[in-house]
């Protein structure tokens, strides 16, 4: 072997080495750049912070926007009717996959292609929802991150048992025109008859609405609620827990957010953590893996937060098993 040619394989190999200790896709040891379509129900500000762990997530695995990778980004500001055409676009738009949030966005993106690959992210019930054939081998063009880890809603209404005294009625916050939303409640609804508490259904799907439900809430003497994960409600969190704070009804909510934004209580996934995940699903489809192959990955890890200065403004006295219990506590 000459002395140039063993030199050249060992720059490959370094090369090789290279790409798999970042675990990049074999496309970008040249000079591909792979086009990420991005479809959401929300605003772009609302996720701004889920979409940072996003980006976080893909550098991680040596994947960066203006290097091997450019976003196409289609918000529909809470108006889940145009996400049909967004998607659409997206599809035209020579996208190399589209990362949908959420089930609806999820269910738009399918409809709008069977070839593009799709990872979806946030998904209550990804099966139920007609978008995968199983967890473990989707099919189709589909994979990606669930948000759902099992029935929370016992142990949702435990902190809330806990927390406010002769709890009896409670309240669902939910967006009536995510379609998940109608699988959920069939959960919920078991739970609440389990634990002798009676529910309080209450949809939004604008602001306006959202405005309506706290309405709602206190013609129906609700002592307490929670909300169904859903985009929209997500996007519109500052509002609502400044309405919760304002009408003193104890809530928790989905996700850590919420608290951070003035909320009081949360149990559930860590989002940061299930956006880095679907930065590992779509690095696997760039490198090559069908989507149909690729198990939906589910989070491992439920937190469960506190705000007690949100608590000293309602007047709610947080006891002291549920402190015990939390994985944070805001003071």
């Amino acid at each position: 072997m000459t002395r140039n040619r063993r030199q050249l394989l060992l720059a490959l190999g370094g090369l090789a080495m290279l790409a798999r200790s970042h675990d990049l896709p074999a496309q970008t040891a040249g000079t591909r750049t792979f086009r990420i379509g991005f479809l959401s129900s929300t605003s772009a500000q609302g996720y701004a912070s889920r979409v940072a762990a996003f980006r976080e997530g893909l550098a991680s695995l040596g994947l960066a926007e203006g290097r091997n990778l450019a976003f196409e980004f289609r918000w529909a500001d809470g108006v889940n009717e145009r996400l049909s055409s967004l998607a659409s676009d997206l599809a035209r738009s020579g996208a190399d996959l589209i990362v949908a949030i959420g089930t609806p966005a999820s269910l738009a993106a399918r409809q709008a292609t069977s070839t593009i690959p799709i990872v979806m992210v946030s998904v209550a019930d990804p099966v139920g929802s007609g978008l995968v054939a199983s967890l473990a081998r989707p099919g189709g063009n589909i994979t990606g991150v669930t948000n759902f880890v099992g029935d929370t809603t016992s142990k949702l209404l435990e902190v809330l048992v806990n927390t406010v005294p002769k709890l009896a009625r409670v309240a669902v916050l939910l967006n009536p025109s995510n379609q998940s939303t109608v699988l959920v409640l069939k959960r919920i609804d078991a739970t609440f008859q389990q634990m002798g508490l009676h529910m309080i259904s209450v949809g939004a799907r604008t602001p306006a609405e959202i405005d309506q439900a706290f309405a709602l809430m206190t013609q129906e003497h609700a002592q307490a609620f929670f909300t169904i994960a859903d985009p929209f409600l997500f996007d519109r969190r500052s509002q609502i827990t400044e309405l919760a704070s304002r009408a003193r009804i104890p809530a928790i909510y989905n996700s850590a957010e919420y608290v951070e934004a003035g909320g009081l209580m949360s149990y559930g996934v860590n989002t940061a953590e299930v956006y880095r995940s679907a930065a590992k699903q779509v690095a696997r489809v760039l490198r090559g893996e069908a989507p149909a192959a690729i198990p939906v990955e589910q989070p491992t890890h439920l937190e469960l937060v506190v705000n007690l200065r949100a608590a000293r403004e309602q007047a709610i006295t947080i006891p002291p098993l549920i402190l015990t219990q939390a994985d944070r506590v805001l003071q």
